[in-house]
């Protein structure tokens, strides 16, 4: 008798080529500077980010397809293994994050006091990867040293439960087989790199 099929969630790291991305490197020096969250596949995306193409202060909850950023875009793909229980719980907080989406913006102070190490909360104000460590602590997938509001996209490849399933650019990632992809082979395209640590 077979056991029961493995659930995965997943966080994807990139690092775009606009102005906001290319400050907030400049501050942290990591990688990655964006943060998002898939269910059951890497292919569809969750996370805090602009709305519109140009104007980077129209922020809010998004979603997006992998398949439809840029090829040259570089990509961590961290996979965790979730419970029945965490997935369900999972779901269900990313449907209510997806029924409010009109309610929820981006948390330009939140970004402020994360440079400052000064906690600033709201219920409806995010930043990319603050969303994506509040998701997963509320549900009980990952524990963190410290509050999610003091979170980095670079900080996720540091913790213990995720294995990296992929880095390199999107290009590499869709031209490799699904087979491959879907395995328990990681995949690394990158030489490595000193991430910030959590602590």
């Amino acid at each position: 008798m077979k056991g029961m099929a493995s659930l995965y969630a997943y966080i994807l790291l990139t690092h775009a080529k606009t102005l906001p991305s290319a400050l907030i490197k400049l501050w942290t020096g990591d990688a990655y500077t964006h943060a998002a969250l898939a269910l059951d596949t890497p292919q569809h995306m969750y996370s805090f980010g602009r709305k519109g193409k140009y104007n980077f202060l129209n922020g809010g909850f998004t979603e997006n397809e992998l398949k439809d950023q840029p090829a040259d875009l570089r990509l961590m793909i961290l996979r965790l293994t979730i419970s029945p229980a965490q997935h369900q719980q999972l779901a269900c907080l990313i449907r209510s994050f997806r029924n409010r989406r009109n309610q929820l913006h981006y948390n330009f102070s939140g970004i402020l006091g994360l440079m400052l190490q000064k906690e600033i909360h709201s219920q409806d104000r995010f930043f990319c990867s603050q969303f994506v460590a509040a998701v997963l602590a509320e549900c009980g997938i990952c524990a963190f040293p410290k509050p999610c509001c003091f979170i980095k996209p670079a900080d996720f490849a540091q913790i213990d439960e995720a294995n990296v399933l992929f880095e390199g650019l999107i290009s590499d990632y869709f031209a490799m087989s699904q087979d491959l992809l879907d395995g328990d082979v990681t995949l690394q395209m990158m030489q490595p790199r000193t991430v910030s640590p959590l602590y």
